[in-house]
């Protein structure tokens, strides 16, 4: 019965032993890589300052999307509303254009 006893015995400790000095070296290696791995910060005491900037830069302003604009038949300006840098609305007049070849009456009308 002693034999039984100290073979159980000796069979617990041969394998708790190695499992318990495994699991020893893991942890040394998780706490210094833990170590490593804490962020630190600086703290430093509250002053009050000025915190305006101020930054200047040369630039150019360009459209986003440029349009030429045609007229469907020949003809001849008679008078323009618009100027260079106005803002446009939608459905503005932008010129009044007289086109002889097709309408006769209506121009000589409109552009005399």
């Amino acid at each position: 019965m002693r034999k039984r006893i100290s073979l159980v015995l000796a069979a617990g400790l041969t394998l708790f032993v190695p499992a318990g000095i495994v699991a020893c070296k893991s942890k040394d290696r998780d706490s210094g890589a833990n170590a490593a791995e804490i962020p630190s910060a600086t703290v430093v005491a509250v002053t009050r300052g000025n915190i305006a900037h101020t930054l200047n830069l040369a630039g150019q302003f360009q459209p986003y999307q440029v349009v030429d604009v045609h007229a469907k038949v020949s003809g001849y300006i008679k008078h323009i509303y618009v100027d260079i840098g106005d803002k446009l609305r939608r459905f503005r007049e932008l010129t009044r254009v007289c086109f002889p070849e097709v309408t006769r009456q209506v121009c000589n009308q409109d552009c005399n």
